[in-house]
């Protein structure tokens, strides 16, 4: 009984190593274009930016609770 965890442990970590080693495929016949190449470069640079978007609007909205709270700590008398 041992033996067969053991084995179903092993097959499951080679078909995830596998699939993470397939993800990003250098040989990928489908990048071979230049065209497929700039589309690809294209989408990671929207995607890059939508996450700049998505960080510089959570540190504003951050930024400003931390101001609020300053200022309310200010108002009471407690200076920390």
């Amino acid at each position: 009984m041992k033996s067969a965890t053991v084995s179903g442990a092993i097959a499951l970590g080679l078909i995830l190593v596998s699939s993470a080693a397939l993800a990003d495929d250098p040989n990928d016949p489908s990048m071979r274009s230049a065209a497929a190449r700039a589309r690809d470069k294209e989408v990671i640079r929207q995607l890059n930016l939508a996450e700049l978007r998505h960080v510089n609007a959570r540190d504003a909205r951050l930024s400003k609770q931390w101001r609020e709270w300053r200022e309310y700590q200010r108002e009471h008398g407690r200076d920390d």
